[in-house]
Order: structure tokens, then sequence, then C-alpha cells
């Protein structure tokens, strides 16, 4: 009987030694994997910042793009307007020339 009492209280403390073995690698698992999730959180939150930075500096180049755009074609317009104008004004002098010519050819016919 005290054999197995030996044998019960030998065994209790291999499983005493094996739990606290359990214990410590689960405590050092626990922090491996806190710390891994904290790196993982950072790591996102880096990414996002330069996606966001990034995302910003798209939009920024878009816009400049557009403003550029919009000078260029109110520029073309202004310039398209300024040359229809000259042309309508030298075909009114092509078309005054003309009808003074005719005059002056009908008056020396006369």
């Amino acid at each position: 009987m005290q054999a197995q009492l030996c044998k019960g209280m030998h065994n209790m403390g291999m499983l005493e030694t094996q739990l606290a073995m359990v214990m410590a690698h689960s405590t050092d698992r626990q922090k491996y994997l806190k710390d891994t999730i904290t790196l993982i959180i950072e790591e996102k939150s880096r990414v996002e910042l330069q996606l966001m930075n990034e995302l910003i500096a798209a939009d920024n180049a878009r816009r400049e793009v557009e403003t550029k755009h919009k000078n260029m074609v109110e520029a073309f317009t202004k310039e398209k307007d300024a040359l229809i104008e000259k042309i309508e004004k030298q075909q009114e002098e092509a078309e005054k020339d003309e009808e003074e010519k005719e005059e002056d050819d009908d008056e020396e016919k006369a």
C-alpha cells in the first residue's frame, strides 16, 4: 500500500511538473501571439496610411490635370472665337471691297 502511495505521489509530482511546463509554454505562446498580432496591426496601419497618402496624391494630381485641361479649353475657345471674329471681319471687308469694285465698274460702264 505504501508502494502504491509512493507511486501515486510520484505520478502526481510528474503531473505537476508537466502542468508547470504546459503553463510556461502556454504563457510563452500567448506572449508570442500577442506580439505577432501587434506587429500585424502596426503593419496594417502603416499600409493604410501609405494608401491614404497615395490616394491623396493621386486626387491632387487629378485635380491639377483637370484644372490644366479646363484652362487649356478656355484658352483654345478664346483663341477660336478671336479667329472666327477675325475671319468674319475679313469676309465683311472683302465683301465691301467687292461691292465697291462692282460700283466702280458700274460707274465706269455708265
